[in-house]
């Protein structure tokens, strides 16, 4: 039996659509990647401070990842090129690329 080794598995995902864009999203780790369908721009973010310290995503990470996804598409253009501030379950983020 040949050994299978899976990384970086994306357990939460989905599509939100802002603006009439389509954004796809999933949880990669400690990680969010997004990908703008229309110009097919891809981001792989970080959030500081560590979520996992927050209680109520520990509950709800799929919630947890859709309310992150919107506040982060809302500032597209922004992200594009800086880290961001995001509020997510009422605690403040700063996102950026890796």
């Amino acid at each position: 039996m040949e050994d299978t080794e899976i990384k970086d598995v994306c357990i939460i995902n989905g599509s939100i659509i802002y603006n009439g864009v389509t954004y796809n999203y999933g949880e990669h780790g400690r990680r969010i990647q997004i990908t703008n369908t229309q110009s097919t721009d891809s981001l792989d973010l970080k959030f500081r401070p560590d979520k996992h310290k927050d209680g109520w995503y520990n509950k709800h990470q799929a919630a947890w990842y859709l309310e992150a996804a919107n506040a982060i598409v809302a500032q597209w253009d922004q992200v594009l090129m800086n880290d961001i501030t995001i509020t997510v379950h009422d605690i403040e983020y700063n996102v950026g690329q890796r």
